[in-house]
């Protein structure tokens, strides 16, 4: 992927949209930042509003700072390994040899997170309306930041209750 522009890669959001996207993330992200772009696999860059450039990375429901600036980041994506870092470009060039392409209003995702024990690999990755993704991997990674250190998610249902369970309603 390193002979791709990364620019060619981001997603552009728009600040309204921008705000409904990160709606699930507001335990972790302040309201006072403008999103520079979105990964193919749904990760923000974001400004904050003394110009410093933070990533928030959904695989691991972690923000960290990037750079200084936008000049600063720019200058290290021109570096292969930063481009797989914060915008995975070697998986979504897997995605495209392999047609995996996106549309517009999706993004790359995990079927499975491999924080919940999905496996790195092109059989686990499908496309993800970005808001729904956004909304699926805040929740997760809200809820697990909950659990003790160490803890071992053994099981992981989606879904309702099961008729005659609490909280059914039928």
């Amino acid at each position: 992927m390193s002979n791709m522009n990364w620019k060619e890669l981001v997603i552009s959001v728009d600040k309204t949209s921008f705000q409904h996207l990160l709606s699930e993330w507001r335990w972790l992200v302040p309201q006072n930042i403008l999103p520079l772009w979105l990964s193919p696999f749904g990760d923000w860059m974001l400004r904050y509003e003394d110009g410093k450039i933070y990533f928030l990375d959904i695989l691991d429901g972690s923000i960290s700072l990037a750079a200084q600036s936008e000049h600063a980041l720019n200058n290290l994506l021109q570096n292969e390994a930063n481009q797989n870092r914060w915008l995975m470009s070697d998986w979504v060039g897997i995605c495209r040899d392999r047609k995996l392409l996106l549309a517009q209003g999706q993004c790359y995702g995990w079927k499975l997170a491999p924080i919940l024990g999905g496996k790195f690999e092109f059989q686990n990755i499908q496309l993800f309306d970005i808001s729904v993704y956004e909304c699926i991997m805040g929740q997760i990674h809200r809820q697990i930041k909950k659990l003790p250190e160490g803890f071992i998610i053994t099981e992981f249902k989606i879904g309702s209750s099961q008729p005659g369970e609490a909280g059914t309603k039928r």
